[in-house]
């Protein structure tokens, strides 16, 4: 009894080991290519990004900038880097004057303009420094032993000490607060400070009565501004608008909506109907004419109303800094 039954398993054993290799060998002939940057939910990107993010901070560890390169390379492969998130990342480094310092609040504003700066190339006279992350000493001390954009300790740039800043329950720990008024304080003279409307509300909030529109980013003032008319750049803002095809990634993404690009149309929106109201203020009608023909050209979809029904959802210059 026992060699038939052998004889048997001899038998049948290579054939469904050969079935298992041919139904194997017939799905996948090769390797699998990398993805490239086309993630379509928001869940895609941000869990590639939360898997390289200890590589991105260990890169600035070790002061490495190839390091830094190299994990973001890898990223991007894997699709973390939507086009979209780049065509932000640019414009966010576009709308900072030269040798400016950027604060950023969120993951796709920070790691998008790192990618533009570190693998494209673009604006590396800019520094990009993430609010939660200003904390941490190192992170800082990296930062300024890579671009030296600190002064001594007991320097001064003319930044008041004590601005009304939101309390940690509302926005930031006391101690990123902190570490934000020293950087004001330390900075390189030269080097302006501008602002993501990325960062959280309450925060921008506080410190309204000093911002100015550039671009989609703020600038921020050393004091109060006092008049209307230098609430907006206009030279960075018009730059920003410039031309229709910068922002072919954004007009791309279509429902199922992604929360982050919704947020980032609505800073464009918001920048775009300031600029046009400026224009509105200032008798310009032709070129308000075709700031608004740019609005509905970009812009007009299921999920961006026309420039007539904006300013009915109560965007408004300067009252709201986040314009959401």
């Amino acid at each position: 009894m026992k060699k038939p039954f052998i004889r048997t398993l001899f038998v049948y054993i290579p054939l469904i080991a050969g079935f298992f290799l041919f139904a194997n060998s017939s799905t996948s002939s090769g390797p699998v290519p990398p993805r490239t940057s086309d993630c379509t939910t928001s869940t895609d990107f941000r869990l590639i990004q939360t898997r390289f993010r200890a590589d991105y901070w260990m890169a600035f560890r070790n002061e490495n900038a190839e390091e830094l390169q190299s994990a973001l390379k890898r990223a991007d492969l894997e699709g973390g880097f939507p086009d979209w998130m780049k065509e932000y990342g640019r414009r966010l480094l576009d709308s900072c004057g030269r040798n400016g310092i950027l604060f950023t609040g969120t993951t796709f504003d920070t790691i998008g303009a790192w990618y533009c700066q570190s693998v494209q190339k673009f604006r590396k006279d800019v520094i990009v420094l993430p609010m939660g992350m200003l904390d941490r000493v190192w992170f800082v001390d990296a930062m300024d032993h890579w671009t030296g954009f600190l002064g001594s300790r007991d320097r001064r740039c003319g930044d008041s000490p004590d601005m009304e800043l939101p309390d940690r329950e509302d926005s930031y720990a006391k101690s990123n607060i902190n570490a934000f008024l020293m950087i004001l304080r330390r900075r390189n003279a030269d080097r302006q400070v501008y602002l993501s409307m990325d960062l959280n509300p309450g925060f921008l909030k506080a410190v309204q009565d000093r911002l100015s529109l550039s671009g989609c980013a703020f600038r921020l003032s050393p004091a109060p501004i006092q008049t209307g008319s230098d609430r907006i750049d206009l030279t960075s803002t018009n730059r920003l608008f410039s031309d229709v095809s910068e922002f072919e990634a954004i007009r791309k993404q279509n429902r199922p909506a992604i929360p982050e690009v919704d947020s980032v149309r609505s800073h464009y929106r918001f920048a775009a109907v300031q600029l046009r109201n400026t224009f509105r203020s200032g008798e310009n009608d032709s070129k308000m004419d075709r700031l608004s023909e740019w609005i509905r050209d970009a812009f007009t979809n299921d999920m961006i109303p026309a420039p007539e029904d904006v300013e009915s959802a109560g965007i408004r210059a300067s009252s709201e800094p986040k314009g959401n």
